[in-house]
């Protein structure tokens, strides 16, 4: 079996904290250390803490044996992380681009090379714990209380998409209180920002919070591509009467639109005609007639909680994504060439159980997962055009227990097993395809995965704390851009670290090494005339 082993990372960090702020340590090859919201504490130890919830349960990060970056919506704002293209500047080692729609994230260098729909993403991308396909495009942030990134394979709590790690975008709920934020940037190519907020109570536990962002400028090349319009609105209804029931929705709407985007072809001393001065290359000799792009989604997620006794809690998180996305390409701008129009549908359910046992702690939960696809890339005619329909079915089940025999010792167990079914159609017009002998294809596949995580800490003084973990994570079969199926890529992690406060928190130093064993990587490739796709042997390495 081809084998990636993707070498071992080092990360050390020493940061010394602002008083007024606590910090969210973020450990791993090559990773620096945040400013995070200091609002949220648990004052155990004397120093401020931020709770995550990057492992299903409301933690403080620095007592989590994981290297995890937590930023506040405050500070993203501040840094200028407007959505998830730019989480690089606060989450090192994290990069996410867009591929004609598509997320295109790589963290700890795992990631995948190429979009196509229902292809799972390397890293599981989640709004409010709800997983994101990656045709949702870039997911704008605003009105956020936080992101959480969590690096390495986490797939016993996450599943199959979440072997290179797990991020999710967790927006602001609605207070009891009235409030109003509003803000409007401006700068060169004509580029106006604005975003609001409006929270209302009313009354009986219930409040809203309706929030909303637009984004517009000019195109940065002369014919006017590369621009941007986009907006986006958000409204979240919360219950919480103080009782043992807590609720939440959110649903969220997001449009792009404009010309879009294109590559500058860089050709040095050799003359382009496309771009005439070689010191210029944003003044194009070519205009654009027509070239246009329009994207739409609707994102809708739940979170609701039911304390059953002291120390049990039943939560729902249902989530439903809605993706239409369309570009019309026109080559050398002039003659129409390819158009790709893009639907994607997609449910997740999941159900799940945490309790406490004296000092342990325990949960268990189901999880499913559907995403119907419809994609069209049709080419001048005599290309043709090729039809892509697929649907992924995913269920699983997992549990974590965490056994404390001693005050300061804890040891972590856990499992998850997941059932993939994928199936396909594929059809492009290119004799001798024919409406009477449309030679079809029709790609299937059903098989069963198991992950598991083992773990210890060792809790050595109030403010510092050693652990180790041996999990797994997997990428699952998904389908290529010709509709094809890959095969499943594997992802073992050896961890070790250390997570200490010195100075009353006033100096935060953590120290993560980890080692990777991946297997089957999924390589999709494009020559500019082919797409085309196979698991190859490579490897990798990465150090800090």
């Amino acid at each position: 079996m081809p084998k990636v082993f993707m070498a071992c990372g080092v990360s050390f960090l020493a940061i010394t904290s602002l008083p007024m702020s606590a910090l969210a340590q973020s450990t791993g090859g090559d990773d620096t250390e945040t400013l995070a919201d200091a609002s949220t504490s648990g004052q155990a130890d004397g120093l401020g803490e931020i709770i995550v919830t990057a492992q299903k349960r409301g933690e403080s990060v620095q007592k989590i044996p994981a290297a995890i970056t937590a930023v506040s919506g405050e500070n993203l704002a501040v840094v200028g992380v407007t959505d998830q293209a730019s989480l690089g500047k606060v989450a090192p080692g994290l990069l996410i681009g867009a591929q004609t729609g598509f997320a295109i994230s790589f963290l700890r260098g795992v990631g995948q090379t190429q979009a196509a729909p229902n292809n799972p993403s390397a890293v599981a991308l989640h709004l409010n714990g709800v997983y994101l396909p990656s045709e949702s495009g870039f997911t704008p942030l605003f009105d956020m209380e936080r992101v959480e990134v969590l690096p390495g394979p986490q797939g016993t709590l996450y599943g199959f998409s979440a072997a290179g790690g797990a991020i999710n975008f967790i927006t602001k709920k609605p207070t009891d209180r009235y409030g109003v934020d509003f803000n409007v940037e401006a700068g060169n190519y004509d580029a106006v920002k604005a975003t609001g907020a409006l929270n209302v109570p009313l009354g009986s536990g219930l409040a809203m919070r309706v929030a909303g962002v637009k984004q517009v400028h000019d195109g940065y090349l002369s014919n006017g591509l590369n621009d941007q319009d986009m907006w986006a609105g958000r409204a979240t209804l919360g219950y919480d009467d103080g009782g043992s029931f807590t609720g939440t929705i959110t649903v969220q709407r997001h449009h792009e639109g404009g010309t879009g985007n294109s590559a500058i072809a860089y050709t040095g001393d050799v003359p382009n005609p496309a771009y005439p001065d070689p010191n210029d290359l944003y003044n194009s000799a070519i205009p654009n007639y027509g070239q246009n792009y329009k994207f739409d989604s609707w994102l809708v997620t739940g979170d609701f909680n039911l304390d059953i006794a002291d120390n049990l809690q039943l939560t729902y998180v249902p989530g439903f994504a809605r993706v239409k996305d369309r570009q019309d390409l026109y080559f050398l701008t002039l003659i129409p060439g390819t158009i790709f129009d893009h639907h994607v549908t997609q449910y997740t359910q999941e159900l799940r159980l945490t309790g406490q046992q004296g000092a342990d702690d325990w949960l268990a939960g189901l999880y499913f997962l559907r995403a119907p696809n419809h994609y069209l890339r049709g080419a001048v005619p005599f290309l043709g055009t090729t039809i892509i329909e697929n649907d992924v079915t995913s269920y699983a089940a997992f549990a974590e227990y965490r056994l404390r025999p001693a005050d300061a010792l804890t040891l972590t167990v856990g499992g998850r097993y997941s059932h993939d079914k994928f199936k396909g159609r594929n059809y492009n017009e290119l004799p001798p395809n024919s409406a009477e002998d449309p030679q079809d294809v029709f790609p299937e596949d059903s098989r069963g995965r198991f992950d598991f995580k083992v773990g210890a800490n060792y809790q050595v003084t109030p403010s510092s704390l050693l652990y180790a973990a041996v999990q797994t994570g997997y990428i699952s079969a998904g389908f290529d851009q010709n509709g094809l199926l890959l095969s499943p890529s594997e992802l073992t992690s050896y961890t070790i670290g250390s997570k200490n406060r010195f100075f009353d928190g006033m100096l935060t130093a953590n120290l993560e090494l980890f080692y990777y064993d991946y297997k089957d990587f999924q390589l999709q490739f494009n020559d500019g005339f082919i797409f085309g796709s196979e698991s190859v042997p490579a490897r990798m390495s990465t150090a800090a």
